[in-house]
């Protein structure tokens, strides 16, 4: 396990062709907008993760509950970046949410990144 922000080089075969090749791993995110309403379409974006692997994205409720939602996967591109939509709806606690993701290669945590739903 790394600490968040911390650089990890990884060596790597880029899908099993023998093109080795070292990664610097250092994951971040962003989402875009930050301020929503119910219907706002919200873009998460990665970048820094391990190239044509997995990422695990945490979410949580605002507070006081900060009650965890499921964690789900996504995929890396050649790059070690991705990207999720996600649509909020009127079910949707108002409030700041936070969210984090983990690099499923190294174990390797983003900073935490928060977007509002009012």
């Amino acid at each position: 396990v790394v600490d968040s922000g911390e650089v990890v080089t990884e060596e790597y075969d880029n899908n099993n062709t023998g093109a080795e090749g070292t990664w610097v791993v250092n994951p971040s995110i962003s989402n875009t907008p930050s301020v929503g309403t119910a219907g706002t379409t919200f873009t998460q974006l990665g970048e820094g993760f391990f190239p044509n692997a997995t990422a695990t994205l945490y979410f949580f409720e605002p507070p006081p509950a900060l009650t965890p939602y499921p964690p789900f996967q996504v995929n890396t591109d050649s790059n070690g970046e991705f990207v999720n939509y996600y649509t909020a709806t009127t079910s949707n606690p108002l409030g700041t949410y936070q969210w984090y993701a983990e690099d499923d290669t190294n174990q390797e945590w983003s900073e935490i990144e928060t977007y509002v739903l009012n």
